[in-house]
């Protein structure tokens, strides 16, 4: 059995589908995909374990962005829905639709200016293999 693809981070890029905030990343993370549960335990279920059905919505969850602040760049709080699409360096590539919900940035002496940001993801993901 061939092993699975193993891809490392650097060289991944994040890009909006408006492109007005262009910033050098440091770290890209995609976390809280998942979906909630609802427990079907009642008095007459067997063996002690209680037992769980999941519901139908998922939640896309959200992308977290490290990145070195541009002054001359507005973080995209004010936008609407944009694509937002994370091309790995295999170059299989994950999409979806998002927003700005979060930003904070520091400005530390005699080190760089960095940021971080967080986009709410809306709707189904898109995920192209790499070819």
């Amino acid at each position: 059995m061939p092993s699975p693809v193993v891809d490392v981070g650097t060289s991944a890029t994040l890009t909006m589908s408006s492109g007005t905030w262009v910033v050098q990343l440091e770290d890209i993370d995609w976390s809280g995909r998942g979906r909630e549960f609802i427990q079907t335990s009642h008095q007459d279920t067997a063996n002690g374990y209680h037992t769980f059905k999941p519901k139908k919505l998922i939640d896309p969850g959200k992308i977290e962005v490290s990145y070195q602040v541009n002054p001359d760049k507005e973080p995209p709080i004010t936008q609407t829905e944009v694509t937002l699409t994370i091309t790995h360096a295999s170059g299989a590539v994950w999409s979806c639709l998002g927003f700005f919900i979060e930003d904070q940035q520091s400005f530390k002496f005699e080190d760089k200016m960095m940021g971080k940001g967080v986009f709410k993801l809306t709707g189904p993901p898109t995920i192209t293999p790499a070819v």
